[in-house]
């Protein structure tokens, strides 16, 4: 365990695991009137910070522990499979878009545990954050879908090599737009020298065996292996469809996280009261059920990308994912006490 990781856990360990907490505490709090339900919704903050700071804490030695590939992962056999291609010429650009595949999935997977650490804090802030926390589960989960579908144990290396290129070919189409943008006086050489890195990704993947096709102004459009029968899009698959097949036990979950980041009024209103005297504004109120809906989407994003992590680098995940979807259901578990508690206590949620 790296010393950050470590001192991150100790502090979390201090508050103590959520599923060892006793509920009844919660309970009496909340009908004990308002001020002390003000103080269980203070509680209950308390055990999301704790379960996703201590998710976050473990993510980085979970991912740690399956940096050694087995004989039989499927990442070895991508590159197996890859040095014995009869094409020679095709050999190395297709281990160099493997290559390039870890890294942007890494580089996707620090940005993950960047937005669980940044969380844990928004769980500590007083009053609670209305719309944050939504916010840095949508970034979360859509890094692991695409996590997910680059390191997909179940495809074959073809199909990786499709996915790692639509998804490297839209990255660095979005670096052109930007310097593009750029004033040339300040940054004379960024959007020639992105052109150039998105013209020789363009050649580096039709080394490799593919066909790009290009717009008229440059920007890639599809792809397909070389011969195939159809093109695909670039990116290969929608980040909307890879958010719903990969977390389709949550119904309508990118719709709503796109309500919140875009600041759409359907998912914004809702938190808005108008208060019974005093100025006449709107005041804005957090809820304790999405926070904790984003704080339990959050862990199960982090289940999912351990476990495809580890079976792509051939190993059994489950021994590093069962911390994490404890602290899940705890946190679920001690929401519903708290809901069933102030229903009783107030007749409403």
């Amino acid at each position: 365990m790296t010393m950050r990781a470590r001192d991150e856990a100790q502090e979390d360990n201090a508050l103590g695991e959520p599923w060892t907490s006793r509920p009844s505490l919660l309970t009496n709090l909340i009908r004990s009137g308002k001020d002390a339900a003000d103080v269980a919704e203070q509680a209950l903050l308390r055990h999301y910070r704790n379960a996703v700071g201590q998710s976050a804490a473990s993510l980085e030695d979970d991912i740690s522990a399956f940096q050694h590939p087995t004989q039989e992962s499927p990442f070895l056999k991508d590159m197996e499979l890859t040095k014995r291609l009869p094409a020679h010429k095709q050999r190395r650009p297709r281990i160099k878009l493997l290559t390039l595949n870890m890294g942007q999935s890494y580089h996707k997977i620090e940005n993950v545990r960047d937005h669980l650490r940044a969380m844990k804090a928004m769980y500590a802030v007083d009053p609670p954050l209305t719309f944050a926390p939504s916010s840095a589960t949508r970034v979360i989960v859509e890094a692991v879908a695409g996590v997910g579908a680059l390191l997909d144990p179940g495809v074959g290396t073809e199909e990786r090599i499709l996915r790692a290129s639509g998804d490297l070919l839209e990255s660095y189409q979005q670096n052109v737009n930007a310097t593009r943008q750029l004033p040339v006086s300040t940054f004379p050489d960024a959007a020639i020298e992105a052109e150039r890195r998105l013209d020789g990704l363009v050649v580096l993947i039709e080394r490799a065996g593919c066909e790009v096709v290009r717009q008229s102004n440059g920007k890639p459009k599809q792809i397909r292996l070389m011969g195939g029968s159809r093109y695909r899009g670039v990116p290969t698959e929608r980040i909307s469809s890879r958010v719903e097949a990969t977390f389709s036990a949550y119904p309508a979950l990118y719709q709503m996280g796109s309500g919140i980041a875009h600041s759409m009024e359907w998912m914004l209103g809702d938190h808005a009261r108008i208060p019974i005297a005093g100025e006449s504004r709107l005041i804005y109120k957090s809820d304790p059920y999405v926070n904790g809906a984003a704080a339990t989407t959050a862990i199960a994003a982090i289940e999912f990308l351990v476990t495809q992590y580890g079976r792509y680098m051939g190993h059994d995940p489950e021994d590093k994912v069962v911390p994490h979807r404890r602290r899940r259901e705890a946190v679920d578990r001690y929401m519903n006490e708290y809901a069933a508690a102030k229903m009783q206590a107030t007749g409403r949620l």
